[in-house]
């Protein structure tokens, strides 16, 4: 898995989350290192969250290494609801310095914001990794281009790391 290239709001530390922005110039240029760095490995499939960032994460990628892509909804990163567009340092503020940490930990629930809590993000990643293995062998190297709530969730899942910040640009493997 990785994560889509930088933008505005990462940078500024603002909840994205259904959001749909693009990634910045930054970002265009972490993601041509990433697709470079991506062709040292074999990958036969890749999908992405069909989320512009990751959307124009996964074109750079694609034409890298000649794959098509395959966009999945499930790979869409959290609904934190009416926090979305809210900077984390807001959001702390209001609701207390332990809310991030329990979205780290996966102990989140933004249904009173009218989003997603920990349960409904499982169910969705869970649906996609049951279509991954009823589509491809065990030997296949799937590539997923999604976003750091997806990717933290992954670590919860297949990991013993429970509890991590992730950079943008980055390469996570799992083995499911």
């Amino acid at each position: 898995m990785i994560r889509h290239g930088q933008t505005d709001g990462n940078k500024n530390e603002i909840v994205y989350g259904h959001l749909d922005l693009p990634i910045n110039e930054v970002g265009e240029k972490q993601v041509a290192v990433m697709a470079d760095q991506l062709t040292e490995h074999h990958i036969d499939a890749i999908y992405a969250s069909p989320l512009m960032r990751t959307h124009q994460t996964a074109e750079v990628v694609s034409t890298k290494l000649k794959l098509p892509v395959v966009y999945r909804d499930e790979l869409i990163e959290r609904d934190f609801g009416s926090l979305n567009g809210r900077s984390w340092k807001d959001i702390l503020e209001e609701f207390g310095p332990d809310y991030r940490h329990k979205d780290f930990r996966q102990e989140y629930d933004y249904h009173e914001f009218g989003g997603e809590d920990f349960n409904d993000v499982k169910k969705r990643v869970t649906t996609f990794l049951d279509f991954l293995r009823q589509t491809h062998t065990d030997d296949k190297v799937i590539l997923a281009i999604t976003h750091a709530g997806i990717i933290r969730l992954m670590y919860h899942l297949f990991s013993d790391v429970k509890e991590r910040d992730l950079d943008n640009e980055t390469i996570h493997e799992f083995i499911v």
